[in-house]
């Protein structure tokens, strides 16, 4: 039920960050051995609840109370973003369910630092992402569409210069001429109709 969610995750959010906060590595461990693993869990409505709070906390840390700044110094973005990566890796896991049950939880939390909107204060956060949601794109064909639904939310967020850099990395990398990439390509122009285009494809 999509109200008892959104109530779940409420209380959760504030259990950890309200007032005081919880000290630093309590904070860290429900991040990395609730949140972020909970995001491989089979069950897609524990998927969708663990989204909705992990995308409040990474806004709470990353965007305008900064809260990693000034309380959590040691909760880094790459720390972070590397501890998702660690918690959905798919390598070594039993069987081919378990494997995309992984592969979709590292797709849910790349979606998390996007609609959290904190990729674009540094422009190093959104490099880091976008190397992470080509790579993850490799991994599954019937990964392709959602990667490329990610870096569209993406474009929606960011400035034209970042724009037109993030389009020149996928035709650098071959994926301008995918169905995805064409989807990205008229996305942008639709943000920025008289921005520079890369001079291929």
């Amino acid at each position: 039920d999509q109200n008892e969610r959104i109530e779940a995750a409420s209380i959760i959010i504030a259990g950890l960050l309200e007032g005081d906060g919880v000290e630093e590595p309590v904070l860290f461990r429900h991040l990395a051995g609730r949140l972020f693993r909970g995001l491989a869990s089979g069950r897609n409505a524990s998927r969708l609840g663990f989204s909705i709070v992990l995308t409040e906390i990474l806004g709470q840390l990353f965007g305008e109370k900064d809260l990693a700044g000034s309380k959590y110094t040691g909760l880094t973005f790459d720390k972070v973003l590397g501890t998702l990566v660690e918690k959905t890796d798919a390598g070594g896991s039993g069987n081919g369910q378990e494997e995309r049950d992984h592969y979709f939880g590292q797709l849910f939390g790349i979606e998390c630092f996007v609609r959290a909107g904190i990729l674009f204060a540094d422009k190093a956060r959104w490099q880091a992402v976008l190397d992470l949601v080509l790579k993850l794109s490799q991994k599954k064909s019937w990964l392709k569409s959602q990667c490329g639904w990610i870096i569209v939310q993406a474009i929606s967020q960011m400035e034209v210069e970042l724009a037109e850099e993030t389009l020149q990395k996928l035709a650098d990398e071959g994926v301008a001429k995918t169905p995805e990439g064409v989807g990205i390509w008229i996305a942008a122009l639709d943000r920025f109709p008289d921005m520079k285009m890369p001079k291929q494809p």
